[in-house]
């Protein structure tokens, strides 16, 4: 339950319902970036931020090199 600050009254929810909302709107938008970069000629990668940025892209630039 989210309550207004200013008695603004409240609005029920679900955490997993928000949950679900979240994930699919996310992933429209990034197959919605993916689909207008590949279509521009540009390279589309979606990475973790759990891996070093500067392994990620040394891995791209070889892969992309040939």
């Amino acid at each position: 339950r989210f309550e207004g600050l200013e008695n603004e009254g409240s609005v029920d929810c679900s955490p997993a319902e928000i949950q679900s909302i979240y994930q699919e709107r996310f992933q429209a938008h990034t197959d919605s970036v993916r689909t207008l970069s590949l279509t521009n000629g540009c390279d589309y990668l979606r990475i973790s931020t759990a891996i070093p940025y500067l392994q990620t892209l040394g891995e791209f630039l070889v892969e992309r090199a040939g």
